[in-house]
Formats: C-alpha cells, structure tokens, sequence
C-alpha cells in the first residue's frame, strides 16, 4: 500500500512537470538512470496495480523527452545481474 501510493505522488508530480516550462529541472531526482532501472524492476516484479501506475510514471517522462541516453543507462543499470529477472528477460534464458 505504501509503495502504490508512493508512486501515486510520483505519477501526479511527474504529470505536473509535463506543463511545466522546466520539466527536466522538476523531475531530476526521479529521472536519473538508477531511480528508472527501479522503476523498470517494478513492471517485472510488482502487482499489476502498481504496474499501471509505474507505466504513467514513465509515459510522463517521455513526453518530458528525457535523453535515450538515461534510458539505456537504465536498461544497463538493471541487467548487470546476470541472476536477474530482467537479464534473463533481455537475453532470453
């Protein structure tokens, strides 16, 4: 419960940003490479609740335009862990 509406604030803060004339600046802390590889590991391991509201958190981003570059650090952040859920997604074992 705590988590769902953790990402809930998260989700309505990220919202906020996309009509703000400086969302890179508001959404900082969350859109860094080791806080979206978390919220990528949510989309593999959380309930679906929290999986729609990690999907909004991410849309929102986006349409931040937020550098690829962030995202394929991610991406690589979370596939270090050759034991990992998302490793073994990536590199189909």
């Amino acid at each position: 419960i705590f988590l769902l509406r953790l990402l809930r604030l998260v989700e309505i803060f990220t919202s906020i940003a996309t009509c703000s004339s400086h969302p890179l600046s508001m959404v900082q802390r969350v859109a860094n490479p080791y806080h979206l590889s978390s919220l990528l590991n949510l989309l593999l391991l959380a309930s679906p609740s929290v999986k729609i509201v990690v999907l909004k958190v991410l849309q929102h981003i986006v349409r931040i335009s937020l550098p690829f570059e962030v995202f394929e650090e991610a991406v690589r952040i979370l596939t270090r862990d050759e034991n990992s859920l998302a490793y073994r997604i990536l590199h189909k074992i």
